[in-house]
């Protein structure tokens, strides 16, 4: 007697293979890898938008300062403590940091000079400028203490791009790079050890502080103060027709990064950094 199988009974349940799960969860491995990736470009995109237009409203600040004034600003904030008038205090408007031993510069002991304070505390004095600046987004404005070691300290507020960090204003007077360069061998159309030394009569700093504006703070290979990667002091720009400009040190905070900073106004660079990205 011949016996069927009845083709209507369930099957067994075939199970997944060990290599077929494996390759599931490559799959979706490298699914979550590329959303993270476009997510992180996407945000940061968006970050360099909103910097893009913050920095927009400081170039008109800067157009209102110059219509009132009749001069783009000078190259130093000038406070005058009520305390001890009539000395006058001199706060150089330079993109960089003071300058030391440049085996011993931290990035974090040594931080950047905050000129964009120095740029809002002078606008104060101009509502032309003062009332541009006061149309930022507050949550990309905080209170700046520019000199605390005075009895009465100017003060202002600190611009911030996207990032939380404070966006920075470079001065003709102060423009360029000086520093510490790549290769020593390379330099020919500057000294790179030039520093810009503040004015004797300035009473803001001891005596004789010098200050640097460096694509890369460190000498090659240096892995001085905890500081294994060098971030830079500045982005070494020349403004464009001699006027001052601002701009972002972008997602990465190093200003010496060029492709990674955000513009409104692209500057030049010299001739022996030109080549950096």
């Amino acid at each position: 007697m011949l016996h069927t199988v009845d083709s209507t009974l369930p099957r067994p349940a075939r199970a997944f293979t060990l290599i077929e799960i494996l390759v599931v969860i490559v799959i979706i491995g490298i699914l979550v890898s590329i959303s993270l990736v476009v997510g992180k470009q996407v945000r940061t995109g968006s970050q360099s938008r909103s910097t893009e237009d913050t920095i927009r409203i400081l170039d008109q600040s800067l157009v209102g300062y110059e219509k009132s004034a009749s001069e783009l600003p000078p190259s130093k904030f000038v406070y005058r403590d009520i305390k001890t008038s009539p000395k006058a205090y001199e706060y150089p408007f330079v993109d960089g940091r003071r300058n030391t031993d440049p085996d011993k510069v931290d990035r974090d002991l040594h931080p950047a000079i905050a000129t964009i304070a120095r740029y809002t505390a002078l606008c104060s004095t101009i509502p032309e400028a003062d009332s541009l600046i006061q149309g930022v987004n507050s949550k990309l404005v905080r209170r700046a203490v520019i000199d605390p070691n005075l009895k009465t300290p100017p003060v202002a507020v600190e611009i911030l791009d996207a990032f939380g960090r404070p966006i920075r204003f470079v001065h003709p007077a102060f423009d360029g790079g000086y520093g510490i360069a790549y290769d020593p061998a390379q330099i020919t159309t500057r000294d790179m050890f030039r520093t810009a030394k503040e004015d004797a009569t300035s009473n803001a700093d001891p005596l004789g502080n010098e200050y640097r504006r460096s694509a890369r703070p460190f000498l090659p290979g240096s892995t001085v103060a905890g500081s294994p990667n060098p971030v830079g002091d500045g982005d070494e720009g020349i403004c464009p027709s001699r006027r001052p400009y601002f701009y972002s040190a972008g997602p990465d905070g190093d200003p010496g990064t060029r492709s990674e900073n955000v513009y409104t106004t692209r500057p030049t660079y010299p001739t022996e950094t030109a080549k950096i990205k």
